[in-house]
């Protein structure tokens, strides 16, 4: 299965998608100023003096509801004030109002522009963010191979969603050139920090044999590592590894895999849907 570009068509849905995918996989990894010993009035203070330290600190206490009444329209506007001097956390928080259209309107090309800042800062999470906008052309063209060159920074860097994505890129040929041992490689790292789709896909891969020698106790291991974290998660690798043939990879079948639509937004979805490829959300 090649990384053809046609192979991997977004779903008229894509908004719905994205706007789960923020809402759920990037809220916990948005950047959180510690405000538990802020004085909000102290801080507003500081920041109406255009001190950009107190200016990100209230825009992140009003966007968590942490030590501020959660209020997303006061959060973009001190986040845009410290933005104005490149601070980061600023650049991320505003990247994450606009995905998830918090006190705006929904816009991906403006989150987009601010994750970009954020990443070429060298932040993870954004540079994962970015990831996902261009697997599903959302603010962004669409592009498998862009998807996979921001997956891999972010991975690089411990980002454990970056590395699980970075290994369903390599286990489906989407944006990188098939590996299936590339792709194990990805989900061990991504697996050993708790990720529950990494763990599923260790599963069917040690089942299967696909990447690494077949080692059904290694493959029993996982099953019972990834079924502690996620049930659901777990089972999908149980419904993918009885739908493969002995020597074919049991991803090809899994629901038609990427090859049927959407390589990510399938896998990258808000994982309360509970469908089987919405395993990265956790």
């Amino acid at each position: 299965m090649g990384s053809v570009e046609t192979q991997h068509c977004i779903a008229p849905q894509v908004e719905a998608e994205i706007l789960a995918i923020f809402a759920s996989i990037f809220q916990e990894n948005a950047p959180r100023q510690a405000s538990e010993n802020a004085d909000l009035k102290v801080t507003r203070k500081l920041a109406e003096k255009g001190n950009a330290g107190a200016q990100i600190q209230l825009g992140s206490m009003y966007y968590f509801g942490d030590g501020a009444p959660q209020n997303y329209s006061e959060a973009r506007a001190w986040c845009l004030n410290a933005a104005a001097f490149d601070v980061c956390e600023a650049q991320s928080l505003l990247g994450r109002i606009y995905a998830n259209g918090y006190g705006v309107s929904q816009n991906f090309q403006r989150a987009a522009d601010w994750f970009r800042k954020a990443a070429d800062q060298e932040s993870a999470a954004d540079q994962c963010a970015l990831g996902v906008l261009y697997a599903h052309g959302a603010g962004v063209p669409q592009g498998d191979v862009e998807a996979a060159a921001w997956f891999k920074r972010a991975a690089y860097k411990g980002n454990v969603f970056a590395q699980c994505a970075f290994g369903i890129l390599h286990a489906y040929g989407a944006g990188v050139p098939q590996d299936f041992s590339e792709a194990v490689k990805w989900f061990q790292k991504s697996a050993e920090k708790g990720h529950a789709g990494a763990q599923a896909y260790l599963c069917i891969h040690y089942a299967h044999g696909a990447g690494v020698p077949q080692d059904r106790e290694q493959a029993t291991h996982w099953y019972w590592t990834c079924r502690q974290t996620d049930p659901i998660a777990a089972q999908f690798a149980l419904d993918a590894i009885a739908s493969g043939q002995p020597k074919k990879h049991a991803l090809d079948d899994a629901d038609g895999a990427f090859r049927v639509a959407r390589p990510l937004s399938a896998t990258l979805s808000d994982v309360s849907n509970r469908r089987w490829g919405q395993l990265l959300a956790r």
